[in-house]
């Protein structure tokens, strides 16, 4: 999906359940013209969600679970108008979730594992109000995540890969805060990244193939830096620095470094009084 800069949507690609939105099933290898006046557009796994330059939300393609919120379980080849006052939309794997003008988050589809965070696991075929004062959300495969007016981060659904970074495994019906300072989101299938006001970006979740960049395949539970200038800055901890060295023994200092994904190639070893003992440039310690 696309906008031109005559807000033009256009479309193309596989076209079962009509997600293309024109009409027909027909897959398309070269752009096809959508709709007119189309300011914002959040492509799902088989559905379309579109804000047009008035505020209308409108949508097509698959609805098993009420993804598109018409009240029904009808499936949509041509866009239908849903509801007006959207400012924002994210449409995910079988659920959409949306912010209207006055900051109220809705939500609907499946529900499964809570991605609604409507408190149950009941599926909705229409808009249901999940909490206020919000901004932005971003739709995962089976959970949700929204900043709050405040820059609070907040997450919900399944979490049995850490993908909501409130520290556990434990899915969530509802709402948890899990951050501050968060000025942009973006989630992907089971991980999240995020940037906070100061520039810098951060992972957690699912980790298998490296998606959150820490130089690692190790899934995060809780919030990682991946990138930017940490708070303090390259920080480092001595991990055996307060160590008993008997006299005449030398042993190998060892440097964990902040953030995760910084290299400790320019660590620079010094010794406060060396009538005590010498450290080498590798970090060799004599006593």
């Amino acid at each position: 999906m696309a906008i031109r800069n005559d807000g033009w949507l256009v479309a193309w690609g596989l076209n079962d359940n009509g997600r293309l939105g024109d009409g027909t099933t027909t897959t398309r290898t070269r752009p096809v013209w959508i709709m007119n006046d189309v300011s914002y557009v959040s492509a799902g796994n088989d559905h379309t969600m579109v804000i047009r330059n008035d505020g209308s939300l409108w949508g097509w393609g698959a609805n098993t679970n009420g993804q598109l919120g018409d009240g029904t379980t009808t499936q949509r080849l041509s866009p239908i108008f849903i509801m007006n006052d959207v400012v924002h939309v994210s449409a995910g794997t079988g659920f959409t979730i949306a912010i209207r003008s006055d900051g109220s988050l809705w939500a609907w589809g499946i529900n499964t594992n809570g991605q609604l965070g409507d408190g149950t696991t009941t599926r909705r075929l229409s808009p249901v109000m999940i909490m206020e004062n919000m901004i932005s959300v971003s739709a995962g495969n089976d959970f949700s995540t929204a900043i709050g007016g405040d820059d609070s981060l907040w997450t919900w659904g399944n979490n049995s890969v850490g993908q909501l970074g409130d520290g556990t495994t434990t899915r969530r019906l509802s709402p948890v805060r899990v951050m501050e300072d968060v000025s942009r989101v973006s989630a992907g299938s089971s991980h999240v990244l995020i940037t906070r006001s100061d520039g810098t970006l951060w992972g957690w979740g699912l980790n298998s193939n490296g998606q959150l960049g820490d130089d690692t395949t190790t899934s995060r539970l809780s919030p990682a830096v991946v990138m930017g200038v940490a708070t303090p800055p390259n920080s480092i901890t001595i991990a055996q620095a307060n160590q008993t060295i008997p006299a005449g023994n030398t042993v190998q200092l060892t440097a964990t470094v902040l953030p995760a994904n910084v290299t400790n190639s320019n660590v620079v070893w010094a010794s406060s009084d060396e009538s005590i003992a010498t450290i080498e440039s590798r970090g060799t310690v004599t006593h």
